[in-house]
C-alpha cells in the first residue's frame, strides 16, 4: 500500500474505513484536514450512489470537527458542487458562501468558489441577490480572475455579469457583457441552451459600443469590435464615455495591437498572438518593429503584460470536478478548482 493510500480509497468497505481511522489518528490534529477532504471528495466522485452518500457523510464530519479553515472552506466547496449537479440550488449557494466566508476567516480568497456562487446568484431572476453576486465578481477579477485561462470560467463570469446588470440601470454596460458572451458562444451551441437568445435579448436593449473610451481599442479596421475577453475583462472599472484614457501600460498594449492588426496581423491580443503565424521573413521583420516601438520596456519583444499568476495548481483531487487540472497524487494541498459550468 502507497503511503497515502489511505485516504483515496475510492471504495467505503471495512478496511477502507479502518485504514483511515488508523492513518488520521496517527496524525498531528492540525495536519487531519486536508486527508479528511482529500477522501471525503474521493468518495464522492463515485458513480455508485451508497458511495457517495458515504463521501457527504465524511465532508460533513468534517466540517463539524473543523480541524482548519481552509479545509473546512474545501469541504464545503465540494459539497456545493454535488449538490448543484443534483439541482439542489439553495443547499449548493448554502454551502459556497460557507466556503467563501471559511476562506476569509483563513485570511485567503480564491476566486472561483466566489464565482461559482455568484454565478448561481446571478442566475436568480428575481436579482434579490444581485449586489452580493457583484461583490463577488469585482472580487473575483481583483483575486486573479482576470487572467484565467479556463474559458469555461471566463463564460461563466461574463454571463452572470450581463444577466445581474440586465437588471439594473446601466444597459450599455449589459450589453457589452453580453457581446462579449455571444461572442464565446458561437450560433448553434447546443449545451447553452438558451443562454444566446437571453443575451441577445440584453443586448438590444442597450449599447455596448458606448460603454467606455476602452471599447474603440478593440474596432477592427472593418469598423466593427471585437468583443474578446481582453475588452469585456476591462469593463467592470473602465472609463466612462467623455473621459479621457489614462496612461498606462494597458493602453499602450492596446496601442500596439491596433497598429498590428492596421499592419494586416490579426490579432487582439498580444497574450495569445503566436509569432508563429507570421510565415514570410519581412513581415516577421514589421512585426517586431511594431512590437519594439510598441513595448513600455522598449527591451523586449515579449508587449503583453505582465501576469500576476498565481502560485501553482497545489492539488488535483479534484480532477473530474476541476476539468483542466492535471492529476499529482502525491500532493495533499488544497487546489483552487474550476467553477461548475453555467
Amino acid at each position: 500500500m502507497a503511503a497515502d493510500d489511505w485516504f483515496r480509497s475510492t471504495v467505503w468497505d471495512d478496511a477502507a474505513r479502518e485504514a483511515f481511522a488508523q492513518g488520521l489518528a496517527q496524525q498531528r490534529p492540525d495536519d487531519r484536514g486536508e486527508p479528511w477532504r482529500i477522501q471525503g471528495l474521493t468518495l464522492i466522485e463515485s458513480q455508485d450512489a451508497l458511495t457517495q452518500a458515504a463521501g457527504v457523510a465524511l465532508l460533513e464530519g468534517l466540517v463539524d470537527a473543523a480541524p482548519d479553515q481552509r479545509s473546512i472552506a474545501g469541504a464545503h466547496e465540494h459539497l456545493g458542487t454535488y449538490h448543484q449537479d443534483r439541482g439542489e440550488i439553495d443547499l449548493a449557494i448554502e454551502h459556497y458562501r460557507r466556503s467563501v466566508e471559511a476562506e476569509r476567516g483563513d485570511g485567503n480568497h480564491e476566486w472561483n468558489c466566489g464565482l461559482a456562487l455568484a454565478a448561481l446568484l446571478a442566475a436568480d431572476p428575481t436579482g434579490r441577490d444581485d449586489g452580493e453576486a457583484t461583490a463577488l465578481l469585482d472580487l473575483a477579477v481583483d483575486d486573479g480572475m482576470v487572467i484565467a485561462i479556463q474559458r469555461a470560467a471566463q463564460l461563466r463570469y461574463l454571463l452572470a455579469r450581463a444577466r445581474v446588470e440586465g437588471r439594473g440601470e446601466r444597459p450599455d454596460l449589459a450589453a457589452a457583457y453580453a457581446q462579449g458572451v455571444m461572442n464565446m458562444v458561437p450560433r448553434g451551441v447546443r449545451e447553452v441552451g438558451g443562454v444566446r437568445a437571453e443575451m441577445e435579448a440584453i443586448a438590444a436593449r442597450g449599447d455596448g459600443e458606448a460603454v467606455s473610451p476602452i471599447v474603440e481599442e478593440y474596432r477592427d479596421v472593418d469598423g466593427t469590435v471585437r468583443w474578446v475577453w481582453e475588452l469585456v475583462s476591462r469593463l467592470h472599472d473602465a472609463p466612462a464615455p467623455g473621459t479621457a484614457l489614462p496612461a498606462s501600460s494597458g493602453r499602450l498594449f492596446a496601442a500596439c495591437e491596433r497598429e498590428l492588426r492596421e499592419a494586416g496581423f490579426g490579432t487582439f491580443a498580444l497574450g495569445n498572438w503566436s509569432v508563429s503565424s507570421v510565415k514570410a521573413p519581412a513581415d516577421a521583420r514589421r512585426a517586431a518593429g511594431i512590437l519594439l516601438a510598441g513595448s513600455p520596456s522598449r527591451t523586449t519583444l515579449n508587449c503583453a503584460p505582465p501576469s500576476p499568476m498565481r502560485s501553482p495548481i497545489r492539488d488535483s483531487e479534484r480532477s473530474r470536478r476541476v476539468r483542466c487540472s492535471t492529476p499529482t497524487p502525491s500532493s495533499t494541498r488544497r487546489t483552487s478548482r474550476t467553477a461548475p459550468h453555467p
